[in-house]
């Protein structure tokens, strides 16, 4: 093959590629925000289902007997 014909390949496949720039794409953002909005919202949730309850535990029974 001539090297001409090589050329014209080289740059026919190039020219198929692209410029290198996505176009579109926003509905993979909208998404993405989705899924890491909803994931923020489930684990502020389980936070707060798994908040403490009614009053703390006072000091002394948390350090136990005193020892002397």
């Amino acid at each position: 093959m001539s090297s001409l014909v090589l050329l014209a390949q080289a740059a026919d496949a190039a020219s198929r590629v692209g410029v290198g720039r996505i176009v579109g794409g926003w509905d993979f953002v909208y998404a993405a925000y989705g899924v890491a909005w909803a994931g923020l919202a489930l684990y502020a949730l389980s936070l707060w289902v798994r908040r403490p309850r009614g009053d703390a535990p006072s000091p002394a029974s948390v350090a136990g007997p005193v020892k002397e």
